[in-house]
């Protein structure tokens, strides 16, 4: 299951690198950021949809990534 949810991510952060946003970034936590610049609202909505039994995965995404990147640091950093 790993494997795939992993698979999953990488997907979302290329698509969200092909249009335009930061590679280190899911779509999902891209909209979240928007959102609260006042953009991408409708985008976002969307995405909430989509992942409807997890209320505002937007936001939620937004932590996980953060989350991910600095366990990805850590392990660079570890021998």
């Amino acid at each position: 299951m790993t494997y795939i949810i992993n698979v999953l991510i990488a997907l979302s952060r290329l698509l969200n690198a092909l249009l335009g946003g930061n590679p280190s970034l899911t779509l999902s936590s891209s909209a979240g950021l928007h959102f609260r610049k006042g953009e991408w609202i409708v985008r976002r909505e969307v995405i909430n949809a989509l992942f409807f039994p997890q209320p505002d995965h937007c936001e939620i995404a937004i932590r996980l990534d953060d989350d991910r990147n600095q366990q990805a640091q850590q392990q660079i950093k570890s021998p």
